[in-house]
């Protein structure tokens, strides 16, 4: 009996680019409640939580989004944010102060393999309205947020047992324009408060995020993993 006829065949490889961000989560809780997360003892986020806990009715906001199916991804700036943040928060009025928390979550679940979605998504619309959008990117295996006034990196993640909530520890308050106004460089060198800004120069846009490395201009996308 002879040999039937061998097929070729042609095996195509693709290859795709990820960048991989990597970090260990520092925080574990049991809780789905955002108060027990945020104002537990020893938080990181105790600063963050003091000024939800100011806002009448936001914490009850985003408590009931992360209650919806569709769930609350919240990027929790921490205690340092807050101690080296030199903004005036006095000076805030009850809404500004609501929309600025509501400006650090986003209304829909983006656990840690689906943080690319993000970035393809962005300008991303946060919970405090249509004017509060956030840019996300990758830069050196690492994610950070663009505001227009801030740029912040994500450090550390809540590990949490629900599929609707998620938190993310970033390193920096995310300020609006909406409530800050248009970012303007001149305004950094004559008014105190703005100073510090001056280390995020070239950190500026709403429309697209740029980064600088080394003193050369990058402006990085792509797939994201996390390694724990």
């Amino acid at each position: 009996m002879g040999m039937g006829k061998m097929t070729d065949f042609t095996v195509v490889l693709i290859v795709t680019t990820t960048l991989v961000l990597i970090f260990s989560p520092s925080a574990y809780s049991q809780s789905d409640n955002l108060g027990d997360i945020l104002g537990a003892p020893a938080s990181s986020y105790s600063s963050f939580y003091s000024l939800l806990e100011s806002s009448t009715g936001t914490s009850r906001i985003l408590q009931d989004q992360a209650n919806t199916q569709q769930g609350l991804t919240l990027f929790v700036p921490n205690n340092n944010a807050f101690a080296t943040d030199p903004v005036p928060w006095g000076t805030l009025s009850p809404a500004q102060i609501q929309s600025l928390i509501l400006f650090h979550a986003v209304p829909q679940y983006y656990g840690i393999s689906a943080l690319n979605t993000l970035s393809q998504l962005s300008p991303v619309v946060t919970m405090a309205g249509g004017q509060y959008t956030l840019n996300f990117t990758v830069v050196s295996q690492a994610l950070y947020l663009n505001s227009g006034w801030t740029i912040a990196k994500v450090v550390d993640v809540v590990k949490l047992n629900t599929s609707t909530l998620q938190i993310y520890q970033i390193d920096a308050v995310l300020k609006p324009e909406a409530i800050f106004g248009e970012y303007d460089e001149d305004r950094v060198a004559t008014t105190p408060y703005l100073e510090s800004l001056d280390r995020h120069k070239g950190f500026r846009g709403t429309r697209s995020v740029a980064f600088v490395a080394s003193n050369k201009e990058i402006i990085s996308s792509g797939r994201i993993c996390f390694l724990f």
